[in-house]
């Protein structure tokens, strides 16, 4: 006489974890509280169950979140934090995998799949993480919101089409969005204080490795999308322009974070068995001549007449008309004229106010002078902005 399992009862639980336990024991191997990487015996069926359509990657992400709850541990317990940053560094490999679109799919789709916020916020009630490993934590959940928000990942992106979408990509279209998308997980990137710890053994250079080749690949294609931004900037509204202005200050900022995450790597090139590459990137200087120009009284004439003579030339440069009569009109009231013509101005202080009416006019045609050379570049064939400007990553496997 046949019987129907019900839910929850010995005999389904019995066969759930019959098909369940091969995965569970390969990620508790893989998850060790040692300090060596993953071996191979564990960490390859883990990378293969992406691939199979039998719930073995379900499988997978379940035991792995259960290492990173691990009720028993405490504050002080050395132990648990091998076996949570081991599970990090397994999350990160999936992720890096060729089957990274399927993972990132299965925990866009689950949130609580994994619950790398729960890390992220410094653990549960019971104990607590490491900055280390919660800035870690942090970075891997907002490569999953981003990847649920833009609809692909940049690390795969730039294996297959170096960065083309953000290259070509309009602003109509979304640029200035993906750009912010992009730059607010370039933030959490750099948040990963490896470094902190002043630790060289495997799970840290591991980590590290792994953390710098993301960080190339989405700084070169966050470079494409603002040399793309810059070439349009004066087609933009002054909505569109102020953001872009915005957008273009933090790249700025963040290459200088870049700059110094590069250099702590490159101390450790030995350890990280890599040589870490120097970065090439579109220009700093340019913020002073895009800002006269958004705030330029004329701003729509000046965009009116660029967009007219563009037209009939098809060049991209700058307008003449635009920023650089901003950077022509502002010395027409000269301060040490009404110093002069003023009894109670000292002798010194007329002197002084001449002075800085006369560097202003020099820092302007500075700021005009490095906005033309820019683009001046760009229509020179040999040194476009994807060959000039991407090379970050060119002697490194990203």
């Amino acid at each position: 006489m046949g019987y129907t399992l019900r839910p929850g009862s010995t005999q389904v639980r019995h066969r759930w974890d019959a098909a369940y336990r091969p995965y569970d024991k390969l990620v508790k191997g893989a998850t060790k509280p040692k300090q060596d990487l993953p071996k191979p015996k564990y960490i390859d069926p883990i990378l293969a169950s992406a691939y199979g359509k039998d719930g073995g990657l379900q499988d997978v992400f379940r035991s792995l979140s259960y290492r990173l709850q691990d009720p028993n541990s405490t504050v002080r317990d050395p132990a648990h934090r091998q076996v949570v940053f081991k599970t990090l560094i397994v999350v990160h490999t999936l992720m890096r995998s060729d089957a990274s679109v399927t993972v990132l799919s299965y925990l866009a789709g689950d949130p609580s799949a994994l619950r790398l916020k729960r890390v992220a916020m410094g653990g549960l009630l019971e104990y607590t993480y490491s900055r280390t490993l919660t800035r870690y934590a942090t970075y891997l959940e907002y490569r999953i919101t981003t990847f649920k928000e833009l609809g692909y990942d940049l690390v795969q992106a730039s294996k297959r089409d170096r960065f083309a979408r953000l290259r070509k990509m309009s602003v109509s279209k979304g640029l200035l969005r993906e750009i912010a998308m992009l730059q607010r997980l370039m933030n959490a990137l750099l948040e990963c204080s490896f470094f902190a710890d002043n630790k060289q053994d495997d799970l840290t250079m591991s980590a590290l490795r792994m953390t710098l080749k993301d960080l190339l690949a989405h700084y070169m294609g966050i470079n494409e999308g603002i040399i793309n931004m810059l070439e349009h900037y004066f087609d933009m509204g002054r909505r569109e322009a102020e953001r872009s202005l915005e957008l273009y200050k933090q790249f700025c900022w963040q290459t200088e974070k870049v700059v110094a995450f590069l250099d702590s790597s490159r101390r450790l090139s030995h350890s990280l068995r890599s040589a870490v590459p120097s970065l090439n990137h579109a220009p700093l200087s340019l913020a002073g001549a895009l800002e006269e120009y958004l705030r330029d009284p004329n701003f729509e004439k000046n965009r009116t007449s660029y967009l007219q003579n563009r037209g009939k030339n098809g060049s991209s440069s700058a307008p003449k008309d635009g920023a650089a009569k901003s950077t022509t009109s502002a010395p027409s009231e000269r301060p040490s004229d009404k110093h002069a013509t003023d009894s109670r101005a000292t002798e010194s202080d007329a002197k002084n106010t001449s002075n800085a009416s006369k560097e202003a006019p020099k820092t302007q045609n500075t700021n005009q002078q490095a906005l033309q050379d820019f683009f001046e570049a760009l229509e020179q064939p040999s040194t476009s902005g994807a060959a000039n400007h991407s090379s970050a990553g060119k002697h490194f496997d990203v």
